[in-house]
């Protein structure tokens, strides 16, 4: 694997900044490859904002041919400085095992790191591997812990599978058909057909309350069945 050069004693962070203000601004501009170049020389002064973008370039192909073990170098680089998007990041690349094997566990405590930051992503992916038991001793109540977060905070998929544990929990009433709503109103589909089914077998809210839930949820009590539009 390649080597990851940086130069943290005589860095010049200002210049570092300037160079990601500049790969940031040029690639808002179009170009991904100039943007790249830009990065490579902040990267290499120590900046981890700079390795963040750096990684995320080898990750999605920007600007330079996709390459995940270099990826993974350069978002390690920047989670060790604590980089919150980096560490989130590095786990998704760990939990997958992309550019290295895959290592849930050590997934999950780049996930915590992060979500602790709060990045909303990062409490999501951490809360399904405390749902499905990966990288961790399975747990409901941590798993509806770390995806009360990131539902909290807007993330649909987040959302939706808090729905499904509340409802798979029994906890239909209140919790399950919230969460499956804030989804649903973010046009996630499995959100909105599972209100939907909820509504068909009477389940959990009253019949003549069902329309103030969503229109999909208005066509299935009046038999449409499933819902085919988004929120």
């Amino acid at each position: 694997m390649k080597q990851f050069i940086t130069v943290e004693a005589s860095r010049d962070d200002c210049g570092a900044t300037a160079l990601l203000g500049q790969a940031l601004a040029v690639r808002a501009a179009g170009d991904a490859e100039a943007s790249y170049l830009l990065l490579q020389r902040a990267a290499c002064l120590g900046l981890a904002a700079a390795q963040f973008h750096l990684g995320q370039c080898y990750r999605y192909g920007r600007g330079v041919m996709a390459d995940a073990g270099q990826a993974l170098g350069w978002l390690r680089a920047a989670a060790a400085q604590g980089h919150p998007r980096a560490l989130c990041g590095l786990g998704a690349m760990l939990e997958r095992g992309h550019g290295a094997e895959r290592d849930c566990a050590a997934a999950a405590k780049c996930y915590r790191k992060a979500a602790e930051a709060g990045v909303a992503v990062a409490a999501y992916r951490l809360g399904c591997l405390y749902r499905d038991g990966r990288g961790v001793e399975a747990n409901m109540a941590r798993a509806a812990l770390w995806l009360g977060r990131a539902a909290a905070r807007g993330v649909p998929a987040a959302q939706y599978a808090l729905g499904r544990l509340f409802e798979a929990s029994g906890d239909v009433d209140d919790d399950a058909l919230h969460w499956y709503g804030q989804a649903a109103a973010q046009g996630v589909r499995p959100a909105q057909d599972a209100l939907a089914r909820l509504c068909r077998e009477g389940r959990g809210v009253p019949r003549g309350r069902a329309g103030a839930l969503g229109r999909w949820m208005q066509r299935a009590l009046e038999g449409a069945g499933p819902a085919r539009d988004h929120a």
